[in-house]
């Protein structure tokens, strides 16, 4: 892995969907949880942008423009926070709901979570029909929203 950096598939258009495919960028520094999303998300046909960093997934986001971002709370250098605001900062990104992956699901981690604009969380680990289920809906929600 080059820099942390794996972009499993080619640049698209900049469109909010490559031939009808929805798009998800994942930045999860586990490779074991990146892989699990990629096999369990890929079945479902959705386009997929790997990263283990923040810094090359802050550029894939602007690059790909996924209608999705799964972050992994716990990035180190910059951290997943630092990235969410990041992300909500930038005109090009802040429309992008962004879903935290963390194993800290305290009442404050979860405020914290909403308080840095963050559309919701995924509990690591998680079951892949709870996967695909949040991420068809959050996915079906913000295109409803774009479509209108």
């Amino acid at each position: 892995m080059f820099a942390g950096f794996l972009n499993l598939f080619k640049r698209n258009d900049h469109k909010k969907e490559h031939n009808g495919q929805l798009s998800i960028l994942i930045i999860e520094k586990d490779v074991l949880v990146l892989n699990f999303l990629e096999k369990v998300l890929s079945k479902e046909g959705y386009r997929l942008f790997l990263t283990s960093e923040g810094k090359s997934g802050l550029q894939l986001a602007q690059t790909q423009k996924p209608n999705l971002i799964l972050l992994d709370y716990h990035l180190q250098n910059p951290s997943g926070p630092e990235v969410c605001q990041q992300l909500k900062e930038r005109d090009s990104t802040k429309n992008i709901p962004v879903v935290f992956l963390t194993t800290s699901t305290s009442s404050r981690s979860i405020l914290e979570y909403f308080d840095l604009e963050a559309e919701n969380y995924f509990p690591k680990p998680m079951k892949p029909r709870f996967l695909t289920s949040q991420v068809a809906q959050i996915l079906e929600e913000y295109t409803q929203e774009v479509s209108s």
